[in-house]
């Protein structure tokens, strides 16, 4: 803060220093408001709220509406901060005292913003001086500063804008050097410049390069294999210690069996010593086996002078390029499993030695150090670029399945063009020299990063001309015909070759494989090669195969034959045949058969309208058919124009009567598109954030990967709304993130992260929530609340569908996470009884979800025709009470958060205490809070939900440690 207190004393003095006409009287201030936040039209959502810089540049402040006011005769500086109501803190987190504001923005008084008048008046105040300029820029004029009582005082608009524009110092700064350099002007900041350029610079070189050149040479070599010796003996006792102390945790009963104080200051002083042995032997393999021990220390402290000593050996060792690249990469591996963040942060010193080190590098390592990768933060970009330059110089020695390795180490920023570039080199050169296996895998890392140029198609073409009837693989052909789908590339020579591999071997490809192969040609709007011949084929394999694959594979096949105008009659009895329909109803998993019922009925519908041979399905796949009332006269406007309409689009089958349009509330078929692709990227972003997380890192970085991610790969311009990245106890504050707490805080070693994050394409709205472990870890008491929030969760997935009313989902999920916190010892009690006590909103302070779409809280959630809002506790939050309708699309979005205001108002609620617990209550202290969100879509018969993220605690560790 002492930049800003600086700038208003540089301000108070230039305006001191006008000339004499212009004297100040006593009791004059200078008065500037701040800004303010700006709704997002006509939503409940706010634009990112950034201060206005004059406030900014006298204050520092970060919240909104606040105002500021500087005696200009004494340089006193005053805070006015809004009075915000208790229940704030349930949004907003903890409100910060008058005290708290003072200390933190380094003022001489803070009050609030409804007292302005009034104190300015216990202060005598005469004349005020307010803004009043214009931007020359943008030719707008600075924002009045207004606040009730204002009309009391004498204002001045005159001199406060040119004085505060033009206000600098006299003389450059002080402290500094300015350096004259190729990129620029560098600037050297220095607490005593003047001693800085007195110093006998040769003095200070001869100090740093004098050695104990009188030292016993053979004396030193005379102990050497002592020492070694020692050395060894030391690793093992050190070892064998650990493993003892790990046996016999096993057994010991705590209460009996603790250590004495003097028992562990007798063990650490034996640790001491036989680390200092080890460290001793300035042998590196050695130092490393001690590090790799220490690791599995769990009697210890996290932090220690042992661990200090010989993780600083290691970095002392690593920056004098002492370690070797394998004994590098084991480095990394070593510090990333140490409990405590202190020692996982000195793999960033690492990379000194890798640069050390950097002609080291072979082939054969390139793949564990790109592994390795991950695992840096602060100076991740130095070894990259260290990574990429040896890639680019060796990537020619390299196999398709290193180059695979390589490029899925790769994630987010990661993926760099410089790999992509060398991968692109290596297809180009040695495509047609690689077995086909090789290839596979280089295809699959290519198809991974969703990768291609046109080097690379050409070596595609290439290869499979060259090769042509040599290939064998089919799993190549799936390969490629795959990562030519996905990626567009709708090159002849390529579905060429493929499509006479088909003629040669289809019967002998494997069910699996056969959509991956045929449906490209449709999906790419290219017709096979030999038709006669590819059809022929085509039917053989249908008919023989067509019961070994799944629907779906199915399905995407007969679709890819209607594109292609080839319509496959003779399958029909299969497709809709009582085995396969069979297996679609014991499908159990709901978005799954939503998937393929779609697929059904575009599959009907394509078939109605282009085959005439077609006479519709012989079951029911659910369509619409709810009737509505009709004008008469437009109506009668209809059977008047259908036939000569029908007869210029080929004949009345395919030309509807009736189309019902959507409103905002149901979604139609391309918002659902649109809606369905802003949660894959949004998702995929949640998934790069889960994936980099580790302890260590601030909170607004994540929020910085998932706005990379949705940008750059995703297309998005802007997200939903403002990212809520919340760790620790910031999990528990529902709109953590705001510009009093934007999201700042470094993420600690067994916190529970909260990320509400979205994307927004094309105006639509994606609103997501995920929660894990910092450490990729869950502790018992995260499993508890975490899968109390995901089995709630998963009880409104399963029985949301059209008639359901919403405030019924949202008592569902409250009742199935109490009952979860019941099981769980933190409630007592009947779950019915709590929930009539309004105790569901202790926990859960907000409602299941809300109508999504152009805007994050979309419109329709209260209508006339509809139920109102309610008034009780537990779903008075609630945004829409609508009963369910196919189309809709809505957030789920249970949560259980300990949020210290709710929960002591609850513990003093003669009705809602004895329903608590507190002595287990009270280890929550301090958690946070879970939140799980899912973007879901109101289907016929169920929801399609279109959230794709790991949601177990099993997915979550998996992934986390993948």
């Amino acid at each position: 803060m002492s930049l800003f207190c600086d700038n208003r004393q540089r301000l108070v003095s230039r305006l001191k220093a006008k000339p004499n006409e212009t004297r100040w009287i006593p009791g004059t201030f200078i008065v500037l408001q701040g800004g303010v936040e700006v709704p997002f039209n006509d939503t409940d959502i706010q634009w990112p709220f950034r201060q206005e810089s004059f406030f900014q540049w006298c204050f520092g402040v970060e919240e909104p509406g606040c105002y500021g006011a500087i005696d200009v005769n004494s340089g006193a500086s005053i805070l006015f901060v809004p009075r915000l109501p208790p229940e704030y803190a349930i949004w907003q987190g903890k409100l910060h005292t008058l005290d708290d504001f003072k200390k933190r923005y380094d003022v001489d008084e803070t009050h609030y913003t409804d007292e302005i008048a009034s104190v300015l008046k216990e202060k005598s105040a005469q004349a005020l001086l307010t803004l009043n300029g214009k931007n020359s820029d943008s030719k707008l004029t600075t924002r009045e500063t207004i606040f009730d009582g204002i009309g009391e005082f004498r204002v001045d608009l005159e001199h406060l804008y040119p004085a505060i524009c033009e206000c600098v110092k006299n003389g450059p700064l002080k402290h500094t050097i300015s350096i004259e350099t190729d990129e620029g002007t560098a600037i050297l900041y220095c607490s005593d410049i003047e001693r800085l350029k007195n110093t006998d610079v040769e003095q200070v070189l001869d100090a740093i390069n004098s050695g104990n050149t009188d030292k016993e040479v053979y004396s030193i070599l005379e102990n050497k294999i002592a020492n070694e010796i020692n050395c060894r003996i030391a690793l093992q006792s050190l070892k064998k210690m650990i493993e003892l102390e790990s046996e016999w945790n096993r057994y010991r009963k705590t209460s009996s069996n603790a250590q004495s104080f003097a028992e562990t200051i007798n063990r650490d002083m034996i640790l001491q010593q036989l680390v200092s042995l080890i460290v001793k032997s300035q042998d590196s393999e050695m130092i490393l086996q001690g590090l790799r021990a220490l690791k599995r220390d769990r009697f210890s402290r996290s932090t220690n002078i042992y661990k200090d000593r010989i993780c600083n050996e290691v970095m002392i060792r690593a920056t004098d390029g002492e370690l070797t690249i394998p004994q590098l990469i084991r480095a990394v591996r070593i510090l990333v499993n140490y409990g405590n963040s202190k020692y996982r942060n000195c793999i960033d010193m690492l990379w000194v030695g890798l640069a050390c080190r950097e002609h080291d590098i072979k082939p054969d390592l390139l793949i564990p150090l790109f592994r390795s990768l991950r695992y840096f933060q602060r100076s991740k970009n130095m070894v990259q670029i260290i990574l990429e330059k040896k890639l680019s110089e060796q990537w020619l020695k390299l196999t398709g399945s290193q180059m695979a390795n390589i490029l899925n180490c790769l994630y987010g920023k990661e993926s760099s063009q410089e790999c992509l570039s060398s991968a692109s080199k290596w297809a180009n050169v040695s495509m047609t020299t690689s077995t086909e296996k090789d290839l596979v895998n280089f295809i699959g890392g290519l198809h991974t990063k969703k990768y291609v140029n046109e080097n690379i198609e050409q070596a595609l073409a290439r290869y499979v001309t060259s090769k042509g009837t040599e290939m064998k693989d089919p799993h190549l052909i799936a390969s490629i015909m795959d990562y030519c789908k996905d990626l567009r590339i709708r090159n002849s020579y390529i579905l060429t070759e493929c499509g006479k591999y088909f003629i040669r071997h289809g019967t002998q490809i494997p069910p699996t494989l056969l959509s991956l192969i045929l449906a490209p040609f449709g999906l790419l709007n290219l017709q096979p090669p030999d038709p006669i011949e590819f059809w022929k084929m085509f039917d053989e394999v249908m008919s023989a195969r067509f019961s070994d694959l799944k629907l779906n594979d199915a399905l995407d096949i007969l679709l890819s034959c209607t594109y292609l105008e080839r319509y496959p009659i003779k399958l029909l009895d299969k497709v809709f045949s009582s085995y396969l329909m069979n297996r679609l109803q014991t499908q159990r998993d709901a978005p799954i058969v939503n998937h393929l019922k779609n697929k059904l009925k575009l599959f009907d519908a394509t078939m109605s309208l282009e085959c005439k041979d077609y006479r519709g399905s012989p079951i029911n796949l659910d369509r619409n058919t709810k009737s509505l009332s009709l004008d008469m006269r437009i109506k009668g406007i209809i059977n008047k124009i259908h036939k000569p309409l029908a007869h210029l689009v080929g004949g009345e089958h395919k030309l509807s009567r009736s189309v019902v349009l959507s409103s905002r509330v149901i979604k139609s078929p391309q918002e659902i598109e649109v809606l369905r692709y802003v949660c894959k990227i949004s998702s995929e972003a949640h998934k790069i954030v889960m994936r980099s997380m580790c302890p260590g890192i601030p909170e607004y970085k994540a929020e910085a990967w998932f706005l990379n991610y949705v940008y750059a790969e995703g297309g998005c311009r802007h997200v939903s709304y403002t990212c809520i990245c919340g760790s620790g106890h910031n999990s528990s504050i529902l709109h953590y993130g705001h510009a009093g707490a934007p999201n700042n805080k470094v993420i600690q070693d067994g916190d529970m992260c909260l990320f509400d994050m979205g994307g927004n394409y094309c105006g639509y709205a994606a609103d997501i929530t995920c929660s894990f472990p910092a450490n990729g870890k869950f502790t018992e008491d995260q499993k508890l609340i975490y899968n109390s929030v995901l089995k709630a969760r998963d009880a409104v997935i399963a029985a949301a569908k059209p008639g359901v009313a919403w405030i019924d989902m949202h008592l569902l999920a409250n009742k199935v996470m109490l009952i979860s916190l019941k099981k769980g010892g933190l409630l007592v009690g009947d779950v019915e009884d709590m929930i009539k006590a309004g105790l569901n909103e202790v926990f859960q302070p907000h409602g299941l979800g809300h109508l999504l779409g152009l805007d994050v809280h979309d419109v329709g959630g209260y209508l006339p025709g509809h139920p109102e809002r309610s008034k009780d506790a537990g779903v008075r939050k609630l945004r829409t009470a609508r009963t369910l309708l196919a189309g809709m699309v809505l957030t789920v979005e249970p949560g259980c958060y300990f949020v210290d205001c709710l929960l002591d108002a609850a513990l003093a609620d003669p009705i809602q205490s004895k329903f608590l617990v507190p002595e287990q209550l009270q280890r929550f202290r301090g958690f946070g809070g879970v939140r799980i969100e899912d973007d879901i879509l109101i289907t016929e018969t169920g929801v399609e939900n279109m959230t794709d993220v790991p949601r177990t605690v099993e997915e979550i560790e998996n992934f986390m440690q993948s």
